[in-house]
């Protein structure tokens, strides 16, 4: 660092709050599904591009970076035009997880969070629903929870080598 080889870099953050109470922002993802695999997840998703049920594995919801890990692996076969990008880019993609049953319009699989939209997602978990953010902080997600996403007013700034791409 005393030699100047870094660059600071803006990536981008999402916001959570769930029936109004915020909760740290997400550098990596949020998930939102049954706390054991063994129970579907199911519930309403909100977005610009229309309203619409989920019932399978639960919601992702990755940022750029998380775009090369858990997103870029649940978003493959079901949604492979789903491809990483850059972690400063202001948008966040979403995808169903393992989607049950039939998948016909207007079901929507996947699709994008760029700024100034919200996703509204609605619980109708049968058991012990549970938002996760960044796999570090857990917050019970139970039958008629309410949760709004969007990307994040503030990016965290990270010091990375010059050096390296």
């Amino acid at each position: 660092l005393a030699t100047g080889g870094y660059l600071i870099e803006e990536w981008q953050r999402l916001s959570v709050s769930v029936n109004g109470q915020h909760y740290p922002t997400a550098v990596s993802e949020i998930a939102i599904a049954e706390d054991q695999f063994k129970f579907g997840s199911r519930g309403e998703v909100m977005t610009d591009q229309g309203e619409f049920p989920f019932k399978g594995s639960g919601i992702l919801i990755g940022t750029g970076y998380g775009s090369t890990g858990w997103l870029r692996s649940a978003s493959r076969y079901i949604s492979p035009e789903i491809e990483p990008w850059e972690r400063t880019k202001p948008r966040a993609h979403w995808v169903e997880r393992e989607p049950y049953g039939e998948i016909s319009y207007p079901h929507i699989t996947n699709g994008a969070l760029t700024p100034g939209e919200e996703m509204l997602i609605t619980s109708s978990m049968n058991h012990n629903g549970m938002l996760s953010i960044d796999s570090i902080t857990d917050v019970p997600f139970p039958r008629g929870s309410k949760a709004v996403i969007q990307l994040a007013e503030v990016p965290i700034k990270v010091i990375r080598s010059a050096n390296r791409p």
